[in-house]
C-alpha cells in the first residue's frame, strides 16, 4: 500500500524593496521565468508588491505580510542595508529576508545576518533565487533517515570547502571542524574522533565545517589537497560507521573529486531548470573522466508535480533523455517546511514526519539502504 504524506504547500508571497530599477526588473524576470503559472493559471509564487522607494515600501508591506521580502541596496552601504533589514524583521518577524548587496563584503554580510537576513545575494543574480537550501538539507535529512530506518552507526560530514551550513541548520554547537580532523590524522582513533564529532539528537554523529563567515576571513581551499590524507581518513571512518554521508558543496571540482571517488555512490542533486541541467551535465562529464560514472545517481530536488505538466515545464523524462541516465529519486518541493526546519534547527524526517518532504527523504534513504553502503552528496544547481 502506497504511503501518504501530507503536503504543506501553499502560496508563497514575495515583496520586493529594491532601489535599483535594473535589479528590480532582473529579480522580477527571474521569478516570472522560474516560477511560472501552472496550467490553470495559478502560481505558488506571487509578487505582492514592488517598491524602489524604501519609505513607501515599508509603509505598505505591513498590510501584505509577505512570506519573503527581498531587499536590494545596490550601492555599497555598511549600515543602511542592515538597518533596513532590521526594520523589516521588526515589522514582519515571520517574513524570510533576502538581501541583494552591491558586493560580497564580509562585514556587510555579517551585519545583515545579525539583523535577520537569511540569504545574501549579489548581482548579477544566480537563478532561481528563491530555492534556498539544496544538498545540505538533503544530506542531513538523508543521514537522519538512514539512521532511523536501519538503526546503524551513521556519520554526517560537512565537507563544503567554501563554508558549510549543516551545523547551523541542525542548531549544533561545536568547537571543532573537519579541518581539525584533517590536521590530526597522525593520532586519529575512536576516542579522538568522538571528541571532534558532535552527536545530534537523532543519534547521527556530525563533523561540522567552518561556517561561511569564517571561510570569508580564512580561505581554506586546501582541505582535500592531500590525496593520501583523504584516503586515510575515509578508510578509518568506514571502520567506525555503517553509513557515511558527506556534503561536498555545489560543484564537482578537482578539490572534491578524490573524495567522491572513495564513496560507494555519489548523488548529484539537481533541479528542473536549464542552468541546473547544464551544470549537472558538466558534473557527469567530470565524474565519467574520473572513472566512477557507474556509481553516480541523479536526484531531482524541489520537484513540484503540479507544474511539471505545464507547457514550458522541463520534465523528469526530459532530464533522462538529455543526460542519458535515469533519475534515482525526486524530492518534493515543500518550501515552507524547509524554511521552518532551517530556522528552528529541525529535521524534516523526524520533526515533520508526515510531510511530503519527509516522505521524499525517507524514500531516498530506502533506495540508498538497498544499494549503497556509503554515500556522498554533491549539489549541481
Amino acid at each position: 500500500m502506497a504511503k501518504k504524506y501530507k503536503s504543506y504547500n501553499s502560496k508563497i508571497t514575495v515583496a520586493l524593496l529594491i532601489n535599483d530599477e535594473g535589479v528590480l526588473r532582473e529579480v522580477n524576470e527571474i521569478i516570472n521565468k522560474h516560477y511560472p503559472s501552472g496550467m490553470k493559471g495559478d502560481s505558488y509564487i506571487q509578487i505582492v508588491g514592488r517598491w524602489t522607494d524604501f519609505t513607501l515600501g515599508l509603509k505598505a508591506i505591513g498590510d501584505f505580510k509577505p512570506t519573503i521580502t527581498i531587499i536590494g541596496v545596490c550601492i555599497k552601504d555598511d549600515t543602511g542595508v542592515a538597518s533596513l533589514a532590521r526594520r523589516v524583521a521588526d515589522l514582519l518577524p515571520d517574513t524570510c529576508i533576502f538581501v541583494i548587496g552591491a558586493e560580497k563584503d564580509p562585514d556587510i554580510i555579517l551585519k545583515v545576518m545579525r539583523a535577520g537576513c537569511k540569504e545574501f545575494l549579489t548581482s548579477p543574480l544566480e537563478s532561481p533565487i528563491l530555492e534556498g537550501s539544496g544538498a545540505s538539507v538533503l544530506s542531513l535529512n538523508l543521514a537522519v533517515a538512514l539512521k532511523l530506518l536501519n538503526h546503524k552507526d551513521t556519520l554526517l560530514v560537512d565537507g563544503c570547502i567554501g563554508g558549510g551550513d549543516i551545523a547551523l541548520y541542525l542548531n549544533i554547537k561545536h568547537k571543532y571542524t573537519l579541518r581539525d580532523v584533517m590536521q590530526n590524522l597522525n593520532r586519529l582513533d575512536t576516542t579522538l574522533l568522538s571528541g571532534y564529532s558532535v552527536e545530534h539528537s537523532s543519534g547521527v554523529d556530525v563533523i561540522p565545517s567552518l561556517g561561511f563567515m569564517e571561510h570569508l576571513k580564512e580561505v581554506s581551499s586546501d582541505l582535500f589537497k592531500d590525496k593520501g590524507a583523504v584516503q586515510f581518513l575515509f578508510d578509518f571512518l568506514k571502520t567506525e560507521y555503517s553509513y557515511i554521508v558527506i556534503d561536498v558543496g555545489h560543484v564537482v571540482s578537482p578539490d572534491t573529486i578524490d573524495v567522491l571517488k572513495l564513496m560507494d555512490a555519489t548523488l548529484l542533486v539537481m533541479t528542473l531548470d536549464i542552468a541546473s541541467i547544464n551544470n549537472t551535465k558538466e558534473g557527469l562529464l567530470a565524474v565519467e573522466k574520473a572513472g566512477f560514472l557507474e556509481k553516480t545517481h541523479l536526484v531531482v530536488n524541489r520537484y513540484d508535480k503540479r507544474y511539471a505538466k505545464g507547457l514550458t515545464a522541463i520534465s523528469v523524462d526530459d532530464v533522462v533523455k538529455t543526460l542519458g541516465m535515469p533519475v534515482l529519486c525526486t524530492i518534493p518541493n515543500d518550501y515552507f517546511t524547509v524554511v521552518e526546519c532551517v530556522n528552528l534547527g529541525l529535521v524534516a524526517v523526524t520533526d515533520k514526519r508526515k510531510s511530503v518532504l519527509a516522505g521524499g527523504f525517507l524514500d531516498l534513504a530506502e533506495l540508498v539502504s538497498k544499494e549503497i553502503v556509503g554515500t556522498s552528496v554533491s549539489q549541481k544547481d
